[in-house]
């Protein structure tokens, strides 16, 4: 078995997947969620650079190939873009 371990203290890339399900939500819902996300890695003083952010404005998460965004974020990371 592969044990991998986690140490949030390393200067890691990371990217955001940010996503709203439908257009009758709050249209700032991806802003709130990348505004909460980057307060709270300058909170805990973690050492991470956001090197892309993907966003999926109202896209149902159920179904992952109209998540265009994501799809993107997976193929960048396949291919070692981010």
């Amino acid at each position: 078995m592969l044990k991998r371990q986690f140490d949030p203290q390393k200067k890691y890339r990371v990217v955001l997947y940010l996503r709203m399900s439908s257009d009758k939500q709050n249209p700032r819902s991806p802003e709130q969620q990348q505004a909460t996300i980057e307060a709270t890695i300058r909170r805990l003083n973690l050492p991470w650079t956001v090197v892309k952010i993907y966003i999926d404005r109202a896209v149902s998460g159920r179904l992952l190939g109209k998540r265009e965004q994501f799809q993107e974020m997976l193929r960048d990371i396949r291919s070692g873009k981010v």
